[in-house]
């Protein structure tokens, strides 16, 4: 990886850090070596406990299905996986984008409507005895 890509990369992690921090204040950047050492690959963001972020900005964003199992595969049990994706333009860019699972994204739901927790968890889980076609949807 060239060092512009690397430098492009390392700040869309402290832009996705700091709007982060308006609900996680010691959101902040993994720095360079950090990721290898110990830690799990896939996580850009540390200080964001029940959620694993990975960040991408490219020019041309590779399949979302390999970004989301790359943070899949980071996260710790009961996280919210999450993927900031930005594809990057010359004289400017689109604004972020989140791609997560189905289930993560029912979580936030259920977490923004003030549910209790799991209430998501059960009602999926019923759709997806109920329903075959269901199963393949859920995930």
């Amino acid at each position: 990886m060239g060092r512009r890509s690397r430098e492009k990369g390392a700040e869309a992690e402290r832009a996705a850090a700091r709007i982060l921090q308006a609900i996680y204040p010691d959101a902040q950047r993994r720095v360079s070596g950090e990721e290898g050492q110990g830690e799990i690959l896939g996580r850009d963001i540390k200080g964001t406990p029940g959620l694993c972020v990975q960040v991408k900005e490219h020019a041309k964003p590779r399949p979302l299905e390999e970004m989301l199992e790359e943070v899949l595969s980071a996260r710790a049990d009961g996280e919210i996986a999450a993927v900031l994706v930005r594809k990057s333009r010359r004289g400017g860019s689109c604004p972020l984008r989140v791609v997560t699972t189905l289930r993560d994204f029912m979580r936030l739901l259920a977490a923004y409507r003030g549910m209790a927790p799991g209430v998501e968890r059960a009602h999926l889980e019923r759709l997806a005895e109920a329903d075959d076609s269901m199963k393949a949807r859920i995930g």
